[in-house]
């Protein structure tokens, strides 16, 4: 089971599908799950849930993650120089809290913002932007730093490639920060690449032919996949968390909502036998033979 936490990057990347498409592409007939449990406004250490909603590591366990895939950082960068100690101490407290509930094993990816996009007035612009980018790098650092320390993964999103915005025929973003349905997309390949499922020039290359795959219908991988996400997230984050969980689950909760969770819970995994099915007939018409060098198309198809 593949694991993506995070604020509102992850819960827009998992929105578009995007990464549990390319997850099961990349690998036909291994029987993977992927699992989304992101929550907007989310930090590393801060994570409020209303009264008994089960919190990140509640579903880590739940899950059985293997791998953990975390993407932190943009909100904790608005504290500046002055949050730096705090975020690097908050790092290795989720590392070990991670490592802790699933084992030394567990797989852990430590994913960094992108670099705020300049989209004009009346968002921050000029020296804005460029005091914003020193903030998101040094957050980056931070990150990378606690993942060679750690022995863990770390994808860098402000490197620049497919991700930089001076690179990216339009905005990412709806607003500097939080991915579009683009973005969302572009932002998802460069974390398969990061991941080693995807060649980078084949990301690249998805970009460039962004223009013509505008035009092009949205896979049906990555369509079964947000249909997933979707009932999933009934699953983790229903709408009426008072009675699911909460102050109101007696004596209304306890009775109709542990049937519907468990209902919840086969149509998520009716979606998974989907995917893994998508997943195994791509590659059998060929189109994953190199597994690498396909998936930049089908990312093309998506961006």
């Amino acid at each position: 089971t593949i694991l993506l936490v995070g604020g509102t990057m992850a819960e827009r990347i998992a929105q578009s599908g995007a990464l549990a498409a390319l997850a099961h592409a990349a690998h036909p007939g291994r029987g993977i799950r992927v699992r989304e449990i992101p929550w907007s406004g989310d930090e590393i250490a801060r994570r409020p849930r209303e009264v008994n909603v089960p919190g990140v590591r509640d579903w880590i366990l739940a899950t059985e993650a293997d791998a953990v895939i975390a993407c932190f950082g943009m909100s904790e960068s608005f504290a500046g120089e002055a949050g730096l100690e705090a975020f690097a101490a908050d790092t290795q407290s989720f590392i070990d809290m991670v490592r802790q509930a699933r084992g030394a094993s567990v797989d852990i990816t430590l994913v960094s913002p992108m670099l705020q996009e300049d989209l004009g007035a009346p968002w921050p612009t000029g020296a804005a932007i460029e005091a914003r980018h020193r903030d998101i790098a040094a957050y980056a650092a931070v990150l990378a730093e606690a993942a060679a320390a750690n022995g863990v993964r770390y994808i860098d999103l402000t490197a620049g490639g497919a991700t930089a915005p001076a690179n990216a025929a339009t905005p990412l973003t709806v607003n500097g920060i939080h991915p579009g349905p683009r973005g969302s997309v572009v932002l998802a390949g460069a974390i398969a690449s990061g991941l080693g499922w995807i060649d980078e020039a084949f990301l690249d290359a998805a970009m460039a032919d962004a223009a013509a795959a505008a035009a092009t219908e949205v896979p049906l991988i990555q369509r079964i996949a947000v249909d997933g996400h979707h009932f999933w997230r009934q699953r983790y984050r229903p709408t009426n968390t008072e009675y699911v969980w909460g102050r109101r689950h007696r004596p209304f909760g306890n009775v109709n909502f542990p049937a519907e969770l468990e209902q919840l819970e086969r149509m998520v995994a009716a979606r998974d036998a989907r995917l893994a099915e998508e997943a195994a007939a791509l590659a059998a018409a060929g189109n994953l033979a190199n597994p690498q060098a396909a998936l930049g198309p089908l990312l093309g198809t998506m961006i």
